[in-house]
């Protein structure tokens, strides 16, 4: 079942490829180079592996970029490792490292380390080996290190924007309520205005009601006052 996955893989980058490199697609073409290049690695087809791996290599440099390049130089020295070719092993590894340092990539550089490491351990040199296996533990510490430091530091960050999110949310809720409360305060100021004007206005119309009933009384008694002087005269002139 294994090796009929590897051949339909194979065989469907195969096709990939020839569709990519009809229509041109760089991108997909150094993918199914790479991706060959290491099934045939698996498959122990060394030969035809190094082809693709040379393939991939070229098409890297002219297509690609270097931080591709690390990777398939260190696919590369693994390939000549599997191939007994300890010496260009090293010389693969040593130079995806120099690429790797360049852009002070930490882990391709301690992967390469590691892998010097064990070149040297099969050539006997364990000086080397275990100088090699020192770096490599070295700067996988740090590279921990660094990792927990940061993860330490997105936490804190993490903590304090969510305190101040927290605090955000206490103040919006402390304006919303003071809001509300001023808009109360505001609807009763209101009401109190409306009902003094309404007292205002009723005072004002009891108050001219009350005028004119007066002047009303007033002149009624009048009529009053002359209509009696009126009879008194008649009954004396009587």
């Amino acid at each position: 079942d294994e090796l009929m996955d590897k051949t339909k893989a194979m065989e469907s980058y195969h096709r990939s490829l020839a569709m990519a490199e009809s229509l041109g697609y760089t991108d997909a073409i150094l993918t199914c180079y790479s991706n060959l290049s290491q099934l045939y690695m698996f498959n122990k087809d060394y030969e035809t592996a190094e082809l693709y791996f040379h393939k991939t290599i070229n098409a890297n440099k002219e297509y690609g970029d270097s931080t591709q390049l690390i990777t398939v130089y260190s696919n590369m020295g693994s390939l000549q490792k599997e191939m007994g070719r300890l010496d260009s092993a090293l010389y693969y590894y040593t130079f995806s490292n120099s690429l790797a340092r360049l852009q002070n990539l930490k882990p391709h550089i301690a992967s390469n380390y590691l892998f010097i490491s064990n070149v040297y351990e099969k050539k006997h040199d364990f000086i080397n080996a275990y100088d090699y296996h020192k770096r490599y533990s070295e700067l996988k510490d740090s590279i921990l290190n660094e990792e927990g430091s940061r993860q330490i530091n997105e936490l804190a960050i993490k903590y304090e924007t969510e305190e101040k999110d927290k605090e955000l949310i206490a103040r919006n809720a402390q304006i919303t309520r003071a809001a509300a409360e001023n808009k109360t305060s505001e609807l009763q100021r209101n009401a109190v205005i409306a009902g003094l004007a309404l007292l205002l206005l009723i005072a004002f119309f009891s108050f001219r009601n009350f005028r004119k009933h007066k002047q009303a009384h007033k002149e009624i008694s009048y009529q009053k006052e002359l209509i009696e002087e009126k009879q008194k005269d008649i009954l004396d002139s009587i």
